[in-house]
């Protein structure tokens, strides 16, 4: 099939972000003390890597030297750590994009020896190999990958485009959001077939890299019904 580029202003009924939302763990793996009482900060997405040791629980974020003391509520964090940094060195970084909020340190504790915390409420992305701090969330709103064979779509201000190795990127530049149990999915209009991504609340990990996703995508489009894994960005469509 020959994909073609379609370069026309994008029309968009429906505006929607998905969040999946947290869940409570049950308790921390070791205590990591009281964090004093504070009115709670709003949740924003951060990238930066995590590290889980005997008596560490820690997040860096990108840009910073200084590490915090993180507090899984997502109940996700250190089991995908676990998973993904299976038989390698001890206290290794993989890095990560969370959902959280900054907060003060414990005030006792492991977690007291460090200049401040953060409370992470969702998991959206882990990986030993993969994204970096140079991915910029904000260049999307969704970024879907499969592989064999290698695929990403990607939903922007300009519409869904679906990438191919040898083939032209093809543009749908009309979306309408459709909201969905547990999931929400974005249907692209322009000349020939419809593209419809659906994005659900389902956790995937990469068949190649072993990459930790949130979320699960399916893509159908006349030609194509591809599966794979999703990850949110921070930019608007």
């Amino acid at each position: 099939m020959r994909l073609s580029s379609v370069c026309v202003v994008c029309t968009l009924l429906v505006v929607m972000a998905l969040a999946c939302g947290s869940r409570e763990s049950s308790g921390e793996r070791t205590s990591g003390g009281r964090a004093p009482a504070t009115p709670a900060q709003p949740a924003e997405i951060l990238s930066g890597f995590a590290v889980y040791g005997h008596e560490v629980r820690s997040f860096r974020p990108c840009g910073t030297e200084e590490s915090l003391w993180a507090i899984d509520r997502s109940g996700a964090l250190w089991g995908a750590y676990e998973d993904l940094a299976f038989h390698n060195e001890p206290y290794e970084e993989l890095f990560c994009i969370v959902e959280g909020r900054r907060m003060p340190a414990p005030v006792e504790g492991f977690g007291a020896d460090y200049p401040g915390a953060v409370e992470i409420v969702e998991v959206l992305y882990m990986a030993k190999e993969g994204f970096r701090c140079d991915l910029d969330l904000a260049q999307f709103h969704y970024r879907a990958y499969g592989n064999e064979p290698f695929w990403s779509v990607w939903i922007t201000a300009d519409g869904i485009t679906l990438k191919m190795p040898g083939s032209e990127d093809m543009t749908w530049p009309r979306v309408r959001a459709v909201e969905r149990e547990a999931g929400a999915a974005y249907i692209g209009y322009g000349p020939g077939d419809s593209i419809e991504v659906n994005i659900e609340c389902i956790p995937c990990q990469d068949t190649m890299s072993g990459a930790y996703f949130a979320l699960s995508a399916r893509v159908v489009t006349g030609h194509h019904d591809f599966r794979g894994c999703a990850i949110r960005g921070t930019g608007g469509f």
